[in-house]
């Protein structure tokens, strides 16, 4: 515990190297840091600090400006003995505590990395959008309490809101990768596929696919039983240029397939029921997915190629529940006002 402006703040001290302070956001405490300790630590000593009624620091007990938060982060630094420059991180709320910080003590901030943090904070005319929350948040504390009080439920930062909920569960999220390189890459490689904006043409790249090209496994891809399952992306990969084939929200209703290819060197938008999941069945979230895609290709111009291989809409009391004729009709009326080319190809059943 450090004495400060603000009262005893909790401060954790890790690794060796020039000193990094790191100060969290409004809804959480120091230990969101926790996936970048150990490489931070191997190259910066690493002052870890629990803001103003957050984690271990108790808070003074009344309302208190970021100014002051900026003073309490400059006591830190003095009590700890380093008047020196050192590299400031801070998300959101520690973003603005850096800024001010480096603001009125250049001397000790070096680098300034802010996260999630506009220049100019909310705007008299902003604010009362935020008001219930905070009044809430003031009540309450951070996420895990607040959620704790709201919904009698213990859940982790990652299973309320990490990135896996939403690439698998809620489908906020498209896809989910393992590092930031891989995000990049993948992200490249789907800017590819699109066109620079709703009015150009869909982009064409050199392809050494032959368009005449004839698949013969296609043949026995799909079994003489009706009731045994067959892996459709196989045949999307058969399909498109290359084998190449990107696709979109992998882990979210994987009953239906979305995703980008090319044909001739063009891109094309490809939906297909796969029969390896619940046996291509239409439930809410594959029509809800679906649909968003489907509008998504309508929008820039993108022909859409369907495979079709469905026995219907899945039943159950979970299903009706959820509205699932209403998000059935999502995706007729989604391909209803379609103005770009559709080819639909039935596999075995529709």
């Amino acid at each position: 515990m450090v004495p400060t402006r603000l009262g005893l703040l909790q401060v954790e001290m890790c690794g060796s190297g020039p000193p990094a302070v790191l100060w969290h956001s409004l809804f959480v405490d120091s230990t969101t840091w926790e996936r970048v300790r150990e490489p931070l630590s191997s190259v910066r000593r690493l002052i870890l600090i629990d803001g103003p009624s957050h984690g271990g620091s108790p808070g003074p007990g009344r309302i208190f400006t970021l100014d002051e938060c900026a003073g309490a982060a400059a006591d830190v630094i003095t009590h700890l003995g380093g008047e020196g420059p050192g590299d400031w991180v801070g998300n959101a709320w520690g973003g603005h505590v850096g800024l001010l910080l480096a603001a009125a003590s250049p001397y000790r901030v070096r680098s300034l990395i802010t996260i999630g943090t506009p220049v100019k904070a909310l705007s008299s005319a902003e604010r009362p959008k935020l008001t219930a929350l905070v009044t809430l948040y003031r009540m309450t504390g951070p996420i895990r309490p607040l959620v704790k009080t709201v919904t009698n439920e213990v859940v982790t930062a990652e299973e309320l809101g990490g990135a896996s909920v939403h690439a698998t569960r809620s489908s906020i999220a498209d896809g989910a990768f393992e590092n930031d390189v891989e995000t990049l890459l993948q992200m490249r490689r789907l800017i590819d596929f699109l066109p620079a904006n709703n009015t150009d043409g869909v982009p064409e790249w050199p392809s050494f696919d032959d368009v005449g090209r004839v698949e013969m496994s296609l043949d026995t891809l799909i079994p003489d039983n009706p009731n045994k399952p067959y892996d459709m992306k196989e045949l999307i990969l058969k399909v498109v240029d290359e084998g190449d084939f990107f696709e979109i929200s992998e882990t979210f209703a994987k009953n239906i397939v979305t995703g980008f290819g090319r044909i001739a060197g063009r891109t094309v938008g490809f939906v297909a029921h796969q029969p390896m999941v619940l046996a291509g069945v239409l439930d809410s979230d594959a029509s809800r997915k679906a649909a968003r895609f489907v509008r998504f290709c309508d929008a820039f111009n993108i022909p859409i190629v369907t495979f079709v291989d469905v026995p219907g809409f899945l039943p159950g009391t979970a299903q009706e529940y959820g509205g699932l004729i209403k998000h059935g009709a999502k995706l007729l009326f989604a391909y209803s006002p379609c103005t770009v080319p559709l080819v639909t190809v039935i596999t075995r059943q529709a």
